[in-house]
C-alpha cells in the first residue's frame, strides 16, 4: 500500500490538471488538455521498468484466456490516440476549417468528435478488462506500478479527449441538434475507407471465432489491435479529407501549406509503422498461433487493397499546389 501511495504522489507531481471537459469549448483549452495528456504519457514511458514483460511472463505460465499477451490494449473496436486527435485539431486550424461552418467541414469535424467520444468512453472498460486479465497477480510489485501508471495515463487521455470533443461539438453545432449522427458520419468518410472498415470487421469476426475455438492459444487481443489499425488509417484519411476540402490558396497558412506538401511522406511513414503489430514475431511477445498469422495476413491484405483504392484518387494536384505556394513564400 505504501508503494502505491508513493507512486500516486509521484504521478501527481508530473500530471497537470485538466479542466473539466464540460467547460472545454475553446480551441486553446482543447489543445492544452491534449498536450498535457501526451506529456504525461511520455513521462510514463521513462518510468517503465519492464512491468509488462514481467506480467506477461507470469501470465504465460497459466494463460487466463484469449488475448492475454496484449492485456494493456482495449478489447473494443474503438481506439483514440490523443496525439492523433491533437494533430487533427491543429491541422483543421492551420487549413482554415475551424469556424467555417459549411457542410463538408461540419461533417468531418462531427465525425471526428463522434469517433473520439466513443473511444474516450471505452477507457473504463479497458481498465476493467485489464484488471480481470491480471487477476491473481496483485502481489507482484509490477502489478501495482503497471495499474498506477497505465490507469492514470488512460484517465487523463480520456478527460483530454472529451475536452477536445466538446470543442469540436461546439464548432460543428452538434450540441442540442441532430447533426452529429451516424448517418452524417458515413457521409464524412471516403468510400475507400468504408470498404476497408468492412474488410477489417470481417477479420474481427474471424478472430472472435478463433478465440472461441482455440482459447488461450490466441495470444493477441485482436479487437484492440484491429481498432488501432482502423484508427491510424482513418486518421490519415481525415488529413487527406482536410486537404481536399481546404481550398488551398495564397490565404492558407504557412503551416497548412507545409502539412499538405508533406502528406505523401506522412502517409508512407505511417503505413510502414502501422504494419509492425502484425508481424508474426515481436520482441518480448510469444509467437503468433498459426490461425493468428492468417489473421495478420488478412489485415495487411485489407490495408494493401485500401492503399491501392485510395491512391487511384488524383491527389497529386492538391499536394503540388500547396508545395508551390509554400516554396514561393
Amino acid at each position: 500500500m505504501l508503494k502505491m501511495i508513493m507512486i500516486w504522489l509521484a504521478l501527481a507531481a508530473v500530471c497537470p490538471v485538466v479542466q473539466a471537459h464540460a467547460a472545454c469549448t475553446e480551441y486553446a483549452q482543447a489543445v492544452a488538455a491534449l498536450i498535457a495528456a501526451e506529456k504525461l504519457q511520455q513521462e510514463h514511458l521513462h518510468l517503465w521498468r519492464g512491468e509488462t514483460e514481467a506480467l506477461r511472463a507470469r501470465l504465460a505460465e497459466d494463460p487466463p484466456g484469449p488475448g492475454w499477451a496484449s492485456f494493456g490494449w482495449s478489447k473494443s473496436m474503438t481506439a483514440g490516440d490523443p496525439g492523433k486527435l491533437l494533430n487533427l485539431l491543429t491541422s483543421a486550424k492551420e487549413l482554415g476549417l475551424l469556424g467555417r461552418g459549411d457542410k463538408a467541414s461540419r461533417l468531418l469535424l462531427c465525425d471526428i468528435a463522434r469517433r473520439y467520444e466513443q473511444a474516450a468512453h471505452s477507457v473504463d472498460d479497458r481498465k476493467t478488462s485489464v484488471a480481470v486479465t491480471l487477476r491473481g497477480l496483485e502481489e507482484m510489485p509490477e502489478y501495482a506500478r503497471f495499474m498506477a501508471l497505465a490507469g492514470k495515463s488512460w484517465e487523463m487521455q480520456r478527460d483530454a479527449v472529451l475536452c477536445a470533443v466538446e470543442f469540436l461539438k461546439s464548432e460543428c453545432g452538434a450540441h442540442g441538434s441532430p447533426n452529429c449522427t451516424r448517418a452524417d458520419a458515413q457521409c464524412a468518410s471516403t468510400p475507400e475507407f468504408r470498404a476497408f472498415k468492412r474488410r477489417i470487421e470481417h477479420v474481427r469476426m474471424e478472430a472472435e471465432k478463433a478465440a472461441r475455438k482455440y482459447g488461450a492459444r490466441i495470444t493477441d487481443n485482436w479487437p484492440g489491435k484491429l481498432a488501432y489499425l482502423l484508427d491510424d488509417v482513418r486518421y490519415r484519411a481525415d488529413l487527406w479529407s482536410m486537404a481536399w476540402i481546404a481550398d488551398i490558396s495564397e490565404s492558407t497558412s504557412t503551416d497548412g501549406l507545409r502539412l499538405v506538401s508533406d502528406l505523401f511522406r506522412i502517409d508512407d511513414d505511417a503505413d510502414k509503422l502501422v504494419r509492425d503489430p502484425f508481424r508474426t514475431r515481436v520482441e518480448s511477445f510469444p509467437p503468433l498461433y498459426p490461425v493468428e498469422q492468417r489473421l495478420a495476413r488478412e489485415a495487411l491484405h485489407a490495408l494493401d487493397l485500401y492503399n491501392d483504392d485510395f491512391y487511384k484518387r488524383n491527389l497529386t494536384p492538391v499536394v503540388n499546389k500547396a508545395w508551390e505556394l509554400w516554396h514561393i513564400r
